[in-house]
């Protein structure tokens, strides 16, 4: 567990040297199933108006399609992760036992446990740790803080954090149900000077 970098600190997102989300998930999100529901107007008399009604519908639809292909809140508990602007990490050291805390945008605080034996998993699990987004396997490989997490609605994260010229290197990939192909945002967080 040779870690020789500290990632403690208050960080703020540099824009500029980091991956746009909107961009990454681009093309990337699938449509929801959604599904045209022929209508009973029994009032309508058959014709082109309701031939023109019912073409109307199935144009509405493939909108509705095409939009749930571009709206990002569709990815559910990642969101905030992917929408992060300051992140503020704590650690606690009691024993042989290293805690972190991560507080995304000064209100949502992730708790985990580094893992002792790195990415090696026993029968019980103890290697997990429950937070907000889900079960999270964290340790460290080298000098890289890397988390695992499986949401609890079935989204796949992994996160490398490392030190980076000055700065806080914050590598995301998602795999998710939600996705066609795994997207990854690279984020530079740059230290935050204190109020």
């Amino acid at each position: 567990m040779a870690q020789t970098h500290d990632l403690t600190g208050h960080w703020k997102l540099d824009p500029k040297q980091s991956t746009k989300p909107e961009v990454e998930f681009k093309g990337k999100l699938r449509t929801s199933a959604l599904k045209w529901k022929a209508r009973e107007d029994k009032g309508l008399p058959d014709g082109p108006y309701r031939e023109r009604l019912a073409d109307y519908e199935k144009q509405h639809l493939e909108s509705q399609k095409r939009k749930s292909a571009k709206n990002l809140k569709r990815l559910g508990l990642i969101l905030p992760l992917i929408s992060c602007q300051s992140l503020q990490i704590k650690k606690r050291i009691t024993g042989n036992i290293t805690q972190f805390i991560f507080i995304y945008d000064n209100v949502l605080e992730r708790k985990f446990t580094i893992s002792s034996t790195g990415r090696i998993f026993s029968a019980k699990g103890n290697e997990l740790s429950k937070n907000i987004f889900g079960y999270t396997l964290a340790y460290f490989d080298r000098n890289i803080l890397i988390l695992e997490t499986d949401t609890y609605d079935g989204h796949r994260i992994k996160e490398k954090i490392s030190i980076y010229a000055n700065g806080l290197k914050y590598q995301q990939i998602f795999d998710s149900f939600v996705l066609t192909k795994r997207v990854t945002i690279n984020k530079l967080f740059t230290e935050k000077t204190t109020l």
